[in-house]
């Protein structure tokens, strides 16, 4: 772990989820973010995924990504695309590991999110997303 010196400055900090709690373990500056995350990219597919990540952005939350090496994506004003069913990473007030909901959202331009399939469940502190997985084919026994 890289220690921070007092007074010296930064923008933002790379965590890890670790034994039930986050762990700092670089301070940066945003500048750095595209090494960091090149880096961070590369761990997370030689640890298989199994490690969550977070860069938190002083003075920023929730946390504006979650780097893994998975297909999740920043939610920005035109993706996802509006009454898109997707899957989307949020970070909660008490901020454990975040969570994962299938939401969609009405408009472009927006971070509201709604739990699929209600038209008024609102889902806060969305900030992440990706595509559905194709589901499975049903089993012989179901069809």
């Amino acid at each position: 772990m890289m220690e921070r010196n007092a007074g010296e400055p930064t923008s933002c900090k790379l965590q890890i989820y670790v034994s039930g709690g986050w762990l700092d373990m670089l301070y940066f500056e945003s500048a750095q973010r595209e090494r960091v995350t090149t880096a961070v990219t590369a761990i997370s597919r030689e640890a298989n995924n199994s490690v969550i990540w977070r860069v938190i952005h002083v003075g920023a939350n929730p946390p504006d990504w979650l780097a893994t090496a998975t297909p999740w994506k920043p939610i920005t004003d035109r993706e996802p695309a509006p009454l898109e069913d997707v899957l989307i990473s949020v970070s909660m007030e008490n901020d454990e590991p975040p969570t994962v909901f299938m939401a969609y959202r009405k408009t472009v331009g927006t971070k509201t999110f709604y739990v699929s399939g209600t038209s008024d469940h609102i889902i806060p502190g969305a900030y992440a997303w990706k595509h559905v997985d194709e589901p499975s084919p049903a089993p012989n026994s179901v069809a």
